[in-house]
């Protein structure tokens, strides 16, 4: 399934930072908080893929003290396969932004 087309209710300003067909991430609020979301897109464009609920496509959230190692190995998969979306766009510059916001919520908690 196109990553694109995976839009849960719980999701909003969400974006797609990685897609090699097989697997991809996005970075948005879910419920209302950054994270980081990931999915196995499945076989063909009418399957479903990982994880779902019933017919409809999901993304899984990843934990937030993993969050910040999974998006540097994306990033590293994405400079070393030359990965863009479908603009042409290099995926390394969403997925360090992803980085930087991390960086910063990080940082604004700290100082609270």
């Amino acid at each position: 399934m196109n990553p694109i087309l995976v839009n849960p209710v719980d999701w909003q300003n969400h974006e797609v930072i990685f897609n090699d067909e097989e697997f991809s991430a996005v970075w948005g609020q879910y419920k209302g908080n950054f994270c980081l979301g990931t999915r196995w897109n499945g076989e063909s464009e009418n399957e479903r893929g990982y994880p779902g609920q019933g017919a409809h496509p999901l993304w899984f959230v990843i934990p937030e003290y993993l969050t910040l190692s999974v998006l540097e190995k994306l990033n590293i998969i994405s400079i070393q396969r030359e990965l863009r979306n479908e603009k042409g766009e290099s995926y390394s510059i969403r997925i360090n932004n992803a980085i930087g916001e991390v960086i910063n919520i990080a940082n604004t908690v700290e100082q609270n």
